[in-house]
């Protein structure tokens, strides 16, 4: 920017603070609109009895506070808490609780193979449509771990609760 486009931007400043400060120092204020000394336009608050309400006040003198299950800061009222049950007799043994239902592989086991050269066995699931290939170890459908795979049944585990199963192999459908 140049010396004289500063001194340009320089005066226009100081001009508008100059009015600003006049404006700030020497202005009056403004009267209000509408004075309070007009009585063509003062209305009165619409009160019955202007006094005092000493009966009110000597009410309120007089409450004492009594300590209760109610909470004064809170407008509503909480609801009753429910009865307690009666306590049962009292009997010798525990309960004991009913056993897991058994576990059950949501795919059919239909058949296996061993790798050449290794012996590992791949066992063969299907799940309506789809075909899984799993082998020892490996986990179907995120749920389930298959620990052994035998000639006639297939070993898993539930990975969640680490309760294990045994399916069968199933019998090969023949077309009739």
């Amino acid at each position: 920017m140049s010396k004289k486009t500063q001194l340009i931007v320089l005066g226009v400043l100081l001009a508008v603070l100059a009015v600003v400060v006049f404006r700030v120092l020497y202005q009056r204020p403004s009267a209000p609109a509408v004075s309070s000394s007009d009585p063509a336009k003062y209305s009165p608050l619409g009160v019955e009895n202007a006094a005092l309400h000493w009966w009110r006040l000597d009410q309120a003198r007089k409450t004492e506070y009594s300590k209760g299950e109610r909470n004064i800061f809170s407008f509503y009222v909480p609801p009753p808490p429910p009865p307690r049950p009666a306590p049962a007799a009292a009997s010798s043994a525990p309960a004991i609780p009913p056993p897991p239902p058994p576990l059950v592989l949501p795919a059919k086991y239909f058949g296996y193979s061993s790798v050449p050269g290794t012996g590992q066995r791949r066992a063969f699931l299907t799940n309506g449509e789809d075909v899984f290939i799993l082998g020892e170890g490996e986990i179907l459908l995120g749920q389930f771990r298959i620990l052994h795979i035998g000639n006639t049944t297939l070993d898993f585990e539930e990975i969640s609760s680490k309760r294990r199963g045994t399916v069968a192999l199933e019998p090969e459908e023949s077309p009739s």
